[in-house]
């Protein structure tokens, strides 16, 4: 029997837990909210960089027209409605701003 900490895991929108920042649903605005992402979009980027590096020693390498790019961000990460893909790549292009 699963647990509610493992459904929590995979349902951003689950109940809040005291002391957590209430994560709110699909309504907000879509340009709000994006922040939440960048956590996972640097991960993203991590995970690209050291993929890359992986192919390069086997003679191969990512397609960069997929990776690292904001669609790609947005195919890679876990989200439950296509306004949360938008905050994706938002969070992508303001992590890349960032670097």
């Amino acid at each position: 029997m699963h647990t509610i900490a493992q459904f929590r895991a995979c349902i951003p929108y689950a109940c809040s837990v005291p002391g957590e920042r209430a994560v709110t649903g699909p309504s907000e605005a879509p340009d709000e909210g994006w922040r939440d992402y960048l956590p996972k979009v640097r991960e993203y980027l991590a995970y690209c960089a050291d993929a890359g590096a992986w192919m390069a020693t086997q003679g191969s390498s990512l397609d960069p027209r997929y990776h690292p790019t904001a669609d790609g961000a947005a195919k890679m990460i876990f989200h439950l409605v296509p306004a949360d893909a938008d905050k994706i790549r938002r969070a992508f292009r303001e992590a890349g701003d960032q670097r």
